[in-house]
């Protein structure tokens, strides 16, 4: 029986500074593109890490592909508005700069996390969101986050790291990560496995994905069907 391991161990995998890159000139404030295009990357780079121990079984084998986490991301909107320089030294090429964080994942991807939750007795994505002061709309999440700017010494790069944002990573690949096992979990349900009901949300850790138990239901349905398609192919 496998069983997805979840939980805040994740947080500890995640650096509280969180670093991405982008081809850049030698100098680069807040507020250039290819200083949002590295701070965006980093924080890509952040939720697929923080999204594979969370569909991972006890033996180490995905439940989900990391190919599928990738495109999940890539079907996000990231975007940083209202940039500002925070500090600055002339004798550096550091900036350090604040923002707001706009991520839109869309209605459908959103209403998949909020179903899984709801059917493993957890909370809300709203109130998901609200612990860790994200502001949270129809199909968008939005939240301020500090980094710092600098480009390597050649100047080709940027390299862009975000600030204690590790409870905000997690947010966001929650959300993900319970789309992502929406369908495997209605396959178990379409097969008739009996979904057993996760611990309630006050025995389970704050930003831990709620699916324990249906994805052990969802695992078996894989095998199943895995089982299935071998008979076949003997026939």
């Amino acid at each position: 029986m496998k069983k997805v391991m979840l939980g805040a161990a994740v947080a500890a995998g995640i650096a509280l500074s969180l670093s991405g890159c982008s081809a850049v000139q030698k100098t680069t404030d807040c507020s250039d593109q290819d200083a949002t295009d590295a701070t965006i990357n980093a924080l890509k780079d952040a939720i697929e890490k923080a999204a594979e121990p969370r569909v991972r079984g006890s033996d180490g084998n995905p439940v989900i592909l990391t190919s599928k986490i990738r495109s999940a991301i890539a079907q996000l909107k990231f975007s940083i508005e209202a940039i500002r320089t925070s500090k600055s030294d002339p004798q550096s090429t550091k900036r350090y700069c604040t923002g707001t964080l706009k991520v839109v994942y869309g209605i459908a991807m959103i209403k998949d996390a909020d179903d899984v939750r709801h059917d493993s007795g957890l909370d809300s994505v709203d109130v998901l969101a609200d612990k860790s002061s994200i502001e949270r709309s129809a199909d968008y999440f939005k939240v301020d986050i500090d980094y710092n700017v600098q480009p390597t010494d050649d100047g080709k790069m940027i390299v862009s790291s975000v600030e204690n944002a590790s409870d905000k990573i997690e947010v966001f690949a929650e959300v993900l990560t319970s789309h992502l096992l929406k369908p495997v979990i209605d396959e178990a349900r379409r097969r008739g496995i009996q979904l057993k009901g996760a611990a309630s949300a006050t025995e389970v850790p704050e930003v831990a994905p709620p699916v324990d138990a249906a994805v052990d239901a969802a695992a078996d349905a894989a095998a199943a069907a895995a089982a299935d398609a071998t008979a076949v192919d003997r026939d």
